[in-house]
């Protein structure tokens, strides 16, 4: 390595290995010198002796500074072919690539397998209703603040609230800008509105809904939707916990010959249903006691509403069901302001006000993560017999008041 000199180095040089590892050192911060034998390409070099071949060009439409290698890692020879691929425009590939096949070939294949299986759907669903037909056949480099802003207003003139799919597309930006596809996100930063509910269902409401899913489940087309929705009022688990459910999370004798907890079973002994943590919204494994009422709701399910896999399959039997609850809840069940998010709120408030169950059996029936120190490191009990007791004092409070 040549140490740092006091005499004037010089700024452009033909490149190769010889005169890269001759040039001196700077004596602090760096310096950038320029090959003359290929136009573009320049060598930055550092007081501590690392090299970074750097290529200006163009890049929609501005001159942009690129890190392209570093030397000896890259030779010279390979780092003239990468500059002049830059400088002659056929390397501004990625920016001139479509928004669909970037978002398909490249974003999509990695960002499916960082999200739980509901948000992966809820995403793709949002880019093909919302986005692909606005901006998908555009290049990537040719969006404009313009062209997001007037797909913004038609989701406004659609929409209730653009927060869902403004999230999908900042998102998708955001990753090409950070990944250098696009120089900035042309995503406007907008400030997202939560909107959030307090309804909590009354008794008579929610014994409303108990009855509408008894009539469901009593067989036909909708028995697979009232199964869900006496799960969802027995449980208080999210939608897509019960939806994307599989027969292997349950005891193997769950749909014959299956003889639930008594009384006093000790905790061991009480059966249960294991959802794996890529399934729960927190990511934590979560463990439902099984009681009588639950084990009755996944034994008359008709044989051609499930499947081997899949507790409630789709029409095709190929994966969980992907029934559009919000339709049915605002369609068919004639509860005025009710939405299926408002089930899990209202029990837990009923839970705590009817039956004085207290906070701790709640956030484990819930799954909500402790928050005292001592429930999230030292106390490791699932206090699955308080949790099965409490689904039976429910399901009788539901049933007789």
């Amino acid at each position: 390595m040549v140490k740092a000199t006091a005499l004037a180095a010089p700024t452009s040089m033909a490149f190769s290995h010889a005169s890269i590892e001759t040039y001196p050192l700077p004596a602090s911060g760096s310096v950038r010198v320029s090959d003359s034998g290929c136009k573009g390409l320049a060598l930055r070099i550092t007081a501590k002796g690392v090299k970074t071949f750097t290529a200006r060009h163009q890049r929609a439409g501005k001159r942009v500074l690129t890190s392209i290698g570093t030397y000896p890692a890259m030779s010279v020879e390979e780092a003239r072919e990468k500059a002049t691929a830059l400088v002659s425009g056929e390397q501004e590939g990625p920016s001139m690539r479509t928004v669909s096949d970037l978002f398909d070939n490249v974003y999509w294949p990695l960002r499916e397998k960082q999200v739980r299986p509901n948000t992966a759907y809820n995403t793709r669903c949002q880019w093909q209703k919302r986005i692909v037909s606005h901006i998908g056949h555009l290049p990537v480099s040719k969006i404009t603040k313009r062209d997001i802003t007037t797909m913004q207003d038609q989701w406004r003139a659609d929409l209730k609230s653009i927060d869902v799919p403004n999230m999908v597309v900042s998102h998708f930006f955001n990753w090409l800008a950070e990944r250098e596809y696009i120089l900035a996100s042309p995503v406007p930063r907008t400030k997202i509105k939560r909107h959030t509910r307090d309804r909590v269902l009354t008794m008579d409401e929610l014994r409303e809904l108990w009855d509408w899913a008894d009539h469901w489940s009593s067989g036909g087309y909708y028995a697979d939707a009232g199964a869900t929705l006496k799960l969802w009022l027995l449980t208080g688990l999210r939608r897509r916990e019960v939806t994307s459910a599989e027969w292997s999370e349950f005891p193997a004798n769950i749909r014959e010959g299956f003889i639930p907890a008594g009384a006093n079973a000790d905790e061991e002994s009480i059966p249960v249903w294991r959802i794996p943590a890529e399934r729960m919204k927190g990511k934590r494994d979560h463990v439902v006691p099984i009681s009588a009422p639950m084990a009755r709701v996944l034994q008359h399910l008709p044989d051609i509403r499930t499947s081997e896999q899949w507790v409630f399959p789709n029409a095709q039997k190929t994966g969980p069901t992907q029934r559009g609850w919000q339709v049915i809840a605002k369609d068919w069940i004639p509860i005025e302001d009710f939405t299926i998010r408002d089930i899990r709120r209202s029990l837990a408030t009923q839970w705590a006000t009817r039956l004085g169950v207290s906070d701790d059996v709640i956030g484990l029936a819930l799954n909500h993560a402790p928050r005292s120190i001592t429930a999230s490191v030292y106390q490791r009990s699932l206090r699955l017999k308080e949790r099965l007791e409490l689904q039976q004092r429910w399901y009788d409070l539901l049933i007789n008041g």
